[in-house]
């Protein structure tokens, strides 16, 4: 429903200017919710807060999706370009960047190293987050995760690199959180909405090795330019903690093995967790 419209006779509602939830949309002529890709919604107001227009502009040709009509304003750049987000990694829009075309593939390693056993007091702030940059066993991540994000910033300005992803000895662990509001975790400068970054994650030492997993299906990633994983285990047990029940008790945000199986029955190591699914996964 319109909530201002140019009239050009009574009762012949003509121009759209506003909507009540929503923008006009100068394409269609209706009202949506939504500008849909490529576009974004503006409103503007009168002095008293109240909508004097709100309507769908289309985003500047190198953002896929953007919040503004500048080209730092893109969530998502088009295909041979990427997200730099050098003023503010917390922000959600950056400037689209054309992607550079190297002589040689860029290659680079990363090293995640297990917290039991090398926890990072760097992970205690956002601000000594964004200092970890993985490249030495002596600054390496403590999350599988944060390396691969690290992974996606490092190739982004190609088009094509390769990241190998090397796990130090010890066990390591996928999971659902953090135990404590005061972990953070990396936020990357450079955002690679196309992937076109080869990832390669395996043991530093070729020794094989296990993964814990607990996040059931909500860890994703992408593979647009090839996923490679070698001598790796991934332990999934730990998936079938209870979301419902394992509040308080953060047994699928820590860093140890919960459960296991029992004849045909799941059962937890300690009687703090609790295994067995509340639904099906």
């Amino acid at each position: 429903m319109g909530v201002r419209c140019l009239f050009y006779s009574i009762g012949d509602r003509n121009t759209w200017s506003g909507c009540r939830d929503g923008y006009a949309d100068p394409i269609s002529g209706e009202c949506v919710s939504n500008c849909g890709k490529g576009r974004y919604g503006l409103p503007s107001y009168f002095t008293r807060g109240l909508i004097d227009k709100s309507s769908c502009y289309s985003c500047p040709s190198i953002c896929a999706e953007c919040v503004g009509s500048a080209t730092s304003d893109c969530t998502r750049s088009v295909a041979g370009y990427y997200r730099n987000h050098i003023l503010g990694a917390d922000k959600m829009s950056g400037q689209c960047l054309l992607k550079s075309v190297p002589g040689s593939i860029p290659t680079f390693t990363l090293y995640v190293a297990p917290p039991s056993t090398a926890y990072n007091i760097k992970y205690n702030s956002q601000t000594l987050a964004q200092t970890i940059k993985g490249q030495t066993t002596a600054d390496a991540f403590n999350y599988i995760e944060d390396a691969i994000l690290r992974a996606y910033e490092l190739g982004a300005p190609t088009k094509g690199a390769k990241v190998t992803i090397n796990l130090l000895p010890g066990s390591h662990y996928i999971r659902r959180g953090y135990v404590g509001a005061s972990k953070t975790r990396f936020r990357p400068v450079n955002y690679d909405d196309s992937q076109t970054t080869e990832i390669v994650i395996q043991p530093s030492n070729g020794v094989v090795q296990t993964v814990y997993y607990k996040r059931r299906d909500k860890f994703t990633f992408k593979v647009g330019g090839g996923l490679t994983v070698k001598n790796l285990i991934f332990e999934a047990i730990d998936s079938s903690i209870s979301y419902n029940r394992d509040v308080g008790r953060n047994c699928a945000q820590n860093e140890n093995s919960n459960c296991y199986v029992n004849g045909k029955i799941l059962s937890p190591f300690s009687v703090t967790c609790d295994c067995g699914f509340d639904k099906a996964p």
